[in-house]
């Protein structure tokens, strides 16, 4: 792999400030953008073409949304308030909406909105829009396609950042780079040592393994401790709250966020239940399932086993046509009779949420507030049955997806003790 900043590529040239950070990049089509950092190297300004745009970050520097400071509006007190131009939501550290759109962050944290699917290194399968976060949490610029990674930037096109990894820690640490046990480490330019399936680097300074989950936050401080998910040495089975990192405890106590945990027990449900022994479709909308668990105070393992069961965990012809995944049926009167047809949605997103709904009426409005009730059979249950069709058959699948991950079939509230939740 060649070394060096890259000067050139993606239709491009880059020059670089004395703290080697892109300062601009200069299209050979035309056009050019200039870039102003944060003294944590964070990019707070974009001079494109003529155009400025400013970034704001939050306290634990996620990021809140750009806006034109060129076009503002005046408050009563005097204040003034740049116009939006996009921004975000987050739930916990997961970015769940982008300027108005949902995002779907899978393990990796790749944005899957709109069926977008990417190869190993972050190149597209599918094209979609640009000037978005798409691969491994990076927003994917529209100018010069490159991904900006928080502290460096990403080419996709050739798997490697525009300029070596500043983080340096002694070389002797597991993840550090220069690691002498570890030759995949001694390329500053690669992307998680070449093996962009197992691990990310939402920070671009040092990439971490993935424990079912990404944090958005990025993958380490700079610190080998096993109690901070962020860090490339986090380990909950040497961690209980109040112990050193350095003298892990005698009896020590897994601490993994509840909602965290949630998401890692859905990617483990739905890693090989697509065709082939394949990741489900639905895998791609684990923080989407917590989120609207929490909104709905349901378990969103319910939401899973109940989606699983009813669309082939994604897969079915209902599913692939209408988006529905709980086989919700959209019913109304004509000539005097009731006629009934499968529900049609515009994503599996729009569908989960339906599919949230009528179970929150069932659990909370009609008290079918366990499995076995929502899948009675009977008139006013979730599942009525139909001539060949019984409801039984749906209860003892939806129970064994349940306790099969350690779920009560008899308690279908949110899971998550209050403190748990943001």
């Amino acid at each position: 792999m060649p070394t060096g900043n890259m000067t050139s590529g993606a239709g491009a040239s880059f020059t670089y400030d004395e703290a080697n950070r892109v300062s601009s990049i200069t299209e050979y089509s035309g056009g050019q953008e200039e870039f102003s950092y944060s003294p944590d190297n964070k990019m707070v300004e974009q001079l494109v073409s003529g155009t400025f745009e400013y970034t704001w970050y939050g306290a634990k520097g996620e990021k809140l949304g750009k806006f034109y400071p060129s076009s503002v509006s005046t408050n009563p007190d005097g204040t003034w308030m740049p116009a939006v131009y996009s921004a975000n939501i987050w739930f916990g550290s997961k970015l769940i909406f982008e300027g108005g759109n949902a995002v779907y962050g899978d393990r990796l944290g790749t944005n899957r909105a709109n069926g977008a699917r990417f190869y190993p290194y972050g190149d597209e399968i599918t094209s979609t829009a640009n000037n978005h976060v798409k691969f491994a949490t990076y927003l994917r610029d529209s100018y010069t396609g490159l991904d900006y990674a928080d502290q460096r930037y990403y080419a996709s096109t050739y798997g490697r950042f525009n300029t070596p990894d500043p983080y340096v820690a002694g070389g002797a640490s597991s993840g550090s780079v220069n690691n002498p046990s570890d030759p995949g480490s001694w390329n500053r330019y690669a992307y998680t040592r070449g093996d962009p399936i197992n691990r990310n680097d939402s920070r671009g300074m040092d990439d971490c393994p993935i424990y079912g989950f990404a944090t958005g936050s990025g993958c380490d401080d700079g610190t080998d401790d096993p109690c901070d998910p962020d860090s490339a040495a986090f380990n909950p089975l040497m961690c209980q709250q109040g112990s050193s990192p350095d003298q892990p405890p005698d009896n020590p106590v897994p601490q993994v966020n509840c909602q965290q945990q949630l998401e890692n027990t859905i990617d483990n449900l739905l890693i090989n239940k697509g065709p082939g022994g394949t990741p489900s479709p639905l895998i791609a909308y684990d923080a989407w399932f917590v989120a609207l668990g929490l909104q709905d105070n349901i378990n969103p393992l319910l939401l899973v086993a109940v989606a699983g069961n009813e669309s082939t965990w994604g897969t079915s012809h209902l599913a692939k046509a209408d988006n529905n995944l709980f086989g919700v049926m959209s019913c109304h009167r004509a000539n005097g009779q009731i006629a009934c047809q499968p529900a049609a949605y515009s994503s599996f997103a729009d569908s989960i949420s339906g599919g949230a709904s009528v179970l929150e009426a069932q659990i909370y409005t009609r008290g079918n507030n366990t499995v076995d009730k929502l899948y009675s059979g009977q008139k006013g249950a979730y599942c009525v049955d139909q001539p060949g069709f019984p409801c039984s058959k749906g209860d003892t699948a939806v129970t064994q997806i349940l306790t099969g991950v350690g779920a009560n079939p008899n308690k279908l509230g949110f899971p998550c003790p209050p403190e748990n939740n943001p």
